[in-house]
């Protein structure tokens, strides 16, 4: 029995964001992102390596699996700008070969100059999932951009898409990303008014993994600010979507508002403090 038929199948809310992931992959397949990447691929890798067979994400998903094709790919971009290859394993004997294979691979698209946001996840290719294979086409389009502007010949022909609008537009998943955005923003900008480092985040929000990073960062940038660790929420409490954990949410901001008062910064904060007693 193949590893991907025993594999548990997702419930709840990890079957919701990945049923969006496929439906967001079924966008591009309509809009021909995979075949405009199948032929930009197979163009660049010429005698290299053997085409990709299909434009199918099965196809595509299982021919890059072992990172192998993926790995002579971008030591051909990385010759013609006359930087050092990555390395890598021909023979792919087991997942970890594969799976280092496709971490060099994101190394050598960091050194060729694609925004390490774009990078994914080896799971996602190795698993061969349709709704986390998104993020590794979604890597190969940003990979072709960047070729682009360096001239590389052939030239990728995909279009550029705007990712984020797919999920605001989820009734779900909108507000939920929407808001992640606006305090990540919101941090940054208040650490700046009182000199200090800004927090690091990706605006580019594909999975859970990265969303949870990216609260977690915002709570450490809160910290930063001095805002007290009590008022901090958990990563569920956003990620979730539920109306009670949320209001651990806008407790935070709350706090953040008042903090920054005290700090003097204009715009102020107009809140009320408000005590909640125990009922007697």
């Amino acid at each position: 029995m193949s590893e991907q038929s025993t594999r548990a199948k997702k419930s709840g809310l990890g079957y919701k964001v990945e049923k969006k992931l496929e439906d967001n992959y079924d966008r591009e397949e309509a809009a021909g992102t995979p075949t405009h990447v199948v032929n930009w691929v197979n163009a660049i890798l010429g005698s290299e390596h053997d085409p990709i067979p299909g434009t199918d994400w099965k196809s595509i998903c299982n021919h890059l699996r072992d990172g192998v094709a993926l790995c002579k790919l971008i030591n051909i971009l990385l010759k013609k700008d006359g930087k050092s290859p990555i390395n890598f394993q021909k023979k792919v004997m087991s997942p970890f070969v594969a799976m280092t294979n496709i971490e060099n691979f994101n190394k050598g698209c960091q050194d060729y100059g694609v925004d390490r946001e774009s990078e994914f996840q080896s799971g996602d290719l190795w698993e061969v999932r349709k709704g986390p294979f998104l993020n590794v086409i979604n890597c190969i389009h940003s990979l072709g951009f960047v070729a682009n502007k360096k001239k590389v010949s052939p030239q990728y022909t995909g279009e550029i898409r705007n990712w984020r609008k797919f999920w605001v537009s989820s009734e779900e998943y909108g507000y939920l990303f929407e808001c992640q955005y606006v305090i990540y923003r919101l941090v940054n900008i208040l650490l700046k008014k009182d000199g200090k480092s800004p927090i690091t985040f990706q605006k580019k929000v594909m999975s859970p993994f990265v969303a949870m990073t990216n609260i977690e960062n915002f709570n450490k940038g809160c910290e930063q600010y001095g805002l007290e660790k009590e008022f901090q929420f958990q990563s569920g409490d956003l990620w979730e979507v539920r109306k009670g954990p949320f209001l651990n949410v806008i407790n935070c901001l709350h706090s953040l508002g008042f903090c920054s008062n005290s700090k003097k910064v204009i715009p102020a904060y107009t809140g009320e403090i408000v005590k909640y007693l125990d009922n007697e």
